[in-house]
């Protein structure tokens, strides 16, 4: 089975984060949600927090066919300034894996990201 993970950080925009996760589970396909910070607990934008299923640090992304970055702010400032995230989509984009980007969630990728070395959908 295909495995997507999700990063969540601190300012994310709640509905295309948790909307995401919501959906791809009713279609009983694996989502990790994976906080960049060092803590499961997030805080979207709009104060409502949740828990995260694990901790960047911790996770070993060869195990993901698909990454996605939701937006919101600054939850999408915070995930450009991680360096597992940048280092995450860079993989993915030279091994043709999809990173999906939500709203903003596009502009913490294009850094990381050629045209020609991913399959981007923004």
């Amino acid at each position: 089975m295909k495995k997507t993970a999700i990063f969540m950080a601190d300012g994310c925009e709640e509905i295309e984060a948790l909307t995401v996760v919501d959906i791809i589970r009713r279609a009983q396909m694996e989502i990790t949600t994976i906080s960049i910070s060092d803590k499961k607990e997030v805080t979207s934008s709009h104060n409502v927090t949740f828990f995260a299923d694990a901790i960047a640090s911790e996770v070993n992304f060869d195990e993901y066919d698909a990454v996605v970055l939701p937006g919101g702010m600054p939850g999408t400032l915070n995930l450009g300034a991680s360096e597992i995230v940048n280092e995450v989509v860079k993989k993915f984009a030279a091994e043709g894996k999809i990173v999906a980007a939500i709203c903003a969630g596009w502009s913490s990728a294009m850094p990381s990201l050629s045209a020609r070395s991913s399959r981007f959908m923004p």
